[in-house]
């Protein structure tokens, strides 16, 4: 060993044992050893650590016995003591929760999670308590008896959570407490916010009325009403089988419990008139049951919202012109219809798809990934057009999807100027995969740029983007539908001047080996050099195809020496590399261009992204360039795209209030549905009224026209026929009754039939045939619009 490594080791031994003094808490200075005293720094070491060691293990012993005498003498004391304390505490937090829970709206999800958290604190400190108690002290069975209490009290926690839930998903809280954080965030309809504020305040507290009354937060219901109905029928029956007997059977007196009341001497139950006669005097009302309880008047939380908010709606619709309102619900009411005949489901269950999907962009702001101004994006409207595609493109019915992924993909269309189609091919890996959009989104883009930087190009990659639809399902497949792979492979690619297809097509001829290898060796007989394709036919076998691109640029060889061979060479090159001499020739002409135009910046991104691998390690700078990248597409809208989203969602919100009265266009449309059943009903009386009316215009033109009637073409039928006017009694046949457009005649009348074709000449009563005029079935039709006029109650309307 040499001097410089002994000197080395004995300074290290005088600090170790200069920190072991501090240890021991020795108050005298070390022992500082030089360089030939390399063992005895050592034994120092070695028994300075045992006694530490010895010093350790007698603390220790110590302690613990000063901790079993402490808890030897306040045994019982202290655990008694901590039951009580605990007791007393679950019981405050109870009465506090109770207290609390009464105003739903106020709990705050954070008290709530804080009241829940003191809870189990103190149930487990109960536990340990007991856990140390006599079992026969009274203590022991308190500790007991409230620890039973457990499950109940964290159930009923997880039901006041639930209630708060629903009361924030009931549509009338969503959406005018949507409407209040729109108008506050837009400046110039601030002076709306307290209205909208007084409505959604309004709305939450029926809704919570609703749940604590009725059990849930739309009121009394149609099941509820039709229960009570049966209910006070029920009672009416048991009231008439008791006063007359009637109906006072067996079972009857069973379902009353009068069995006792209705004995006989001889022990028999007595029923009908004869135990009717036994309740003479009785209070019939009690022994009938108790009445069931009138139903209190309910509403829901939309309408009270819209109640609380009807003096400033006043003026706002002035503002926005109910006649552009109603248009708007019209639009909105067609794109639902679309979507019953694209998807081919009812326009009932269009309906609530797209009420759900309202929802979903109400809280759009409830998703992670979607922050601030982004959500101002998602509308109802957009978000149908994005599952109108997703529907489209799959040629599926799918009634329900991922809300969180139709939030996300309706974001990329509408800030980053995507279109449907393009998006379907994040969609299908997203619904493959279970994967997040952005997740999908930001590994392919991050990957593709690194792809790209290696062979020192700076692409567009949201452009790749929009191409990954036009992968192959074998490619996307064989790379495990894994968005980094497909990412690094088309960044390469589009670096060396290459599109995805176009490498396919290029591994598919590396594995047509016996012509590949021909025209491999070809190419270096006509070149005189070696060419290597092994590593790209490789690649390929494995659908490496990122591999493959890198290996056909680097045998290709670049556009400087392509240019110096002679054309055979040339395309002896290409057809070795698997393509033409003009595509061969554009994929090196292409490098050249983008490591010209990106050559720089490629570098300066990549030392970039060097410096955060150093900071954040390359898992960590990677995933800072995902999140970069889909932020960065949030990114892209201008201020005016930013106001029009803005107006958009406001106006969706509007036209949320007057949507739920489409019920009320439903019954018009059922009585226009039987307008045709009404003209058919009322076609004998049409036709009366009809030839009438002929006949009084004939009448009146008579008296007011001057022009002479020409007869000519009746004299002319009568004459082929052999036969004379007069022979039918018109003894003035300058004034016949004409009947070619119809009339009525109510006696005997000289007219003439058929001059102008085929009639038919029928008695209106007495005679037979005769029309018979029956307005019973108008009459039915025109009852059935009555009642259904009748029946709209507003619980409908929602």
């Amino acid at each position: 060993m040499g001097l410089d490594d002994q000197r080395k080791q004995v300074e290290a031994l005088n600090k170790q044992i200069k920190k072991l003094y501090q240890e021991m808490g020795r108050a005298e200075m070390p022992p500082i050893f030089k360089e030939g005293q390399l063992r005895q720094a050592k034994d120092q070491v070695t028994g300075l650590n045992a006694q530490l060691d010895k010093t350790r293990e007698s603390l220790g012993f110590i302690a613990g016995s000063f901790t079993d005498a402490v808890n030897e003498l306040s045994k019982g004391n202290k655990f008694l003591s901590n039951a009580k304390s605990s007791l007393n505490s679950l019981a405050g937090i109870a009465n506090t929760l109770k207290v609390e829970a009464q105003d739903l709206n106020n709990l705050s999800e954070k008290r709530l999670l804080g009241l829940e958290k003191r809870a189990k604190v103190q149930f487990e400190t109960l536990k340990n308590s007991k856990a140390n108690l006599d079992v026969n002290s009274a203590a022991y069975k308190e500790a007991q008896n409230a620890l039973k209490s457990e499950k109940e009290f964290l159930e009923t926690v997880k039901q006041i959570r639930a209630e708060k839930e629903a009361i924030n998903k009931d549509k009338g809280v969503s959406v005018f407490g949507g409407l209040e954080g729109l108008t506050s965030a837009i400046p110039g309809l601030k002076k709306l916010t307290p209205a909208f504020k007084e409505a959604s305040d309004a709305a939450k507290e029926q809704a919570a009325f609703n749940m604590k009354n009725f059990g849930n937060t739309k009121g009394v219901t149609k099941q509820m009403k039709a229960q009570n109905v049966l209910a006070r029928a029920k009672r009416a029956e048991n009231l008439k089988a008791l006063r007359s007997g009637k109906g006072l059977n067996a079972a009857k007196v069973k379902e009353l419990g009068l069995e006792k009341m209705l004995m006989s001497k001889s022990g028999k139950g007595v029923t009908g008139a004869a135990g009717a006669k036994m309740l003479k005097g009785k209070d019939i009302s009690k022994l009938a049951g108790a009445a069931p309880a009138k139903l209190a008047k309910s509403m829901t939380p939309f309408m009270k919202g819209l109640k609380a908010l009807a003096p400033a709606l006043k003026g706002l619709a002035k503002s926005l012109g109910p006649i552009a309102l109603l248009l708007d619900v019209l639009a909105l009411d067609k794109q639902t219809a679309d979507m019953a005949k694209n998807t081919n489901i009812t326009y009932k269950e269009a309906r609530k798809v797209r009420a759900e999907l309202s929802g979903v962009a109400n809280r759009a702001g409830d998703f992670a990934d979607t922050m601030g101004q982004a959500q101002n994006f998602i509308t109802g409207a957009k978000l149908v057009e994005t599952f109108n595609s997703i529907n489209s493109s799959l040629g599926t019915s799918a009634t329900t999807m991922d809300s969180e992924m139709l939030v996300s993909l309706t974001e990329m269309r509408e800030m980053a100027g995507f279109t449907n189609e393009e998006l379907q091919g994040i969609a299908a890996i997203t619904l493959a995969t279970g994967k997040s959009v952005d997740d999908i989104t930001g590994e392919f883009m991050a990957q593709a740029k690194l792809g790209a930087m290696q062979n020192g190009v700076l692409i567009n990659e949201k452009e790749l983007l929009k191409g990954i639809k036009d992968v192959s399902a074998a490619t996307t497949l064989s790379f495990g539908q894994n968005p980094k792979l497909i990412g690094e492979a088309v960044g390469k690619a589009k670096s060396l001047g290459m599109e995805m297809s176009k490498v396919e097509g290029i591994a598919g001829s590396l594995l047509d080996f016996e012509s590949s290898i021909e025209a491999e060796l070809s190419a270096e007989l006509l070149l005189g050099k070696n060419i290597n394709l092994e590593k790209a036919r490789q690649a390929a076998l494995n659908n490496d195809l990122a591999t493959v691109a890198e290996e056909i640029a680097k045998q290709a060889g670049t556009a400087a020496e392509f240019g110096e061979m002679n054309r055979i060479q040339q395309e002896a090159l290409a057809r070795a590399v698997g393509m033409g001499r003009e595509e061969l020739a554009s994929t090196l002409f292409l490098q050249e261009q983008l490591k010209g135009l990106t050559g720089e910046a490629a570098k300066e991104a990549e030392s970039d992204f060097a410096r955060r691998v150093e900071v954040l390690g390359l898992a960590g700078a990677q995933r800072e360039l995902e999140e970069k990248g889909v932020d960065g597409l949030r990114n892209q809208v201008g201020m005016a795209d930013r106001m029009l989203a803005l107006m958009d969602k406001l106006n969706e919100a509007f036209v949320g209030i007057v949507e739920p009265l489409m019920p009320l266009l439903d019954v018009f449309v059922a009585i226009m549905g039987i307008v045709g059943k009404l003209i058919k009903a009322l076609d004998p009386l049409l036709q009366t009224l009809s030839v009438l009316g002929n006949l009084i215009g004939d009448t009146l033109g008579g008296f007011f026209t001057d022009e002479p009637t020409d007869y000519s073409a009746t004299m002319e039928a009568f004459d082929r026929q052999g036969k004379s006017m007069e022979a039918y009694g018109y003894d003035n046949p300058n004034n016949p009754t004409k009947m070619a457009k119809g009339g009525i005649v109510t006696g005997p009348t000289r007219a003439i039939v058929g001059e102008a074709g085929p009639e038919a000449v029928i008695p209106l009563s007495g005679n037979t045939p005769a029309i018979k005029v029956d307005n019973s079935e108008t009459n039915n039709l025109l009852r059935v619009i009555a009642d259904k006029l009748t029946t709209v109650d507003m619980y409908e309307i929602q």
